[in-house]
């Protein structure tokens, strides 16, 4: 409230009009008075010297005290919004480490989470790896038997089949001895009766001649 009513007075305007041209004992004023400010604005003789600093260009003694009033005021609301703004260099320090120790944290759970993931998916791997292994195993063992499968009933097929040509070629031999035999046979019979036939046509000529003869021998009596 104070400062706002300062700032209104001609006072306030002739002294940064004042301040404006004497750029030096502006310039060190406001050194001292951040620097004092900084460490303890509630000393009496830092503002028994600002009182003194301000009166040295030609203020009174109250206007000196107002207006260093005034200035601690502005520069205590400077700091204090500053120090709000931006905390301590030991709020910093403190956030930075929270942070830190936050990011830190983060990245431990993502490496335990990498480690974690790339673990499930090596088990993962493996595990297929294993049931690929199992299934081509399976399927060796399939064909294995297949193939075992497919040549016994080749070779049971080769045995019949060999058989029944072994049968048919002893069937044919046989069915050729019996034609054989019965050719034989044939011969044989045909053979005896050529020698009855001839026996016959002998005997028949040997009556017929016996007939002739006694028949000449009745007709030349």
């Amino acid at each position: 409230m104070l400062y706002q009513q300062f700032t209104k007075t001609h006072l306030f305007k002739q002294f940064f009009k004042d301040f404006y041209f004497n750029g030096n004992s502006l310039t060190i004023f406001k050194r001292r008075g951040v620097q004092k400010w900084s460490k303890s604005l509630t000393v009496a003789g830092e503002e028994e010297n600002s009182r003194k600093t301000n009166s040295n260009p030609g203020f009174t003694k109250q206007q000196a005290e107002t207006l260093t009033t005034c200035l601690i005021e502005i520069v205590g609301s400077c700091v204090t919004s500053i120090g709000s703004n931006y905390g301590s260099k030991l709020d910093q320090e403190r956030l930075q480490m929270k942070v830190q120790s936050s990011v830190d944290e983060i990245r431990n759970e993502m490496l335990i989470l990498e480690k974690s993931k790339f673990s499930q998916i090596q088990e993962e791997n493996l595990r297929l790896r294993e049931k690929v292994t199992a299934m081509a195993n399976h399927l060796e063992d399939e064909v294995s038997k297949l193939k075992s499968g497919v040549k016994l009933d080749m070779s049971l097929e080769k045995s019949q089949t060999r058989e029944e040509l072994a049968f048919r070629d002893q069937k044919i031999k046989d069915n050729g001895n019996k034609i054989e035999t019965e050719i034989a046979k044939l011969g044989t019979q045909l053979e005896a009766q050529k020698l009855d036939l001839i026996k016959y046509l002998v005997g028949s000529l040997l009556s017929l001649s016996t007939v002739t003869l006694a028949i000449w021998r009745f007709l030349k009596t």
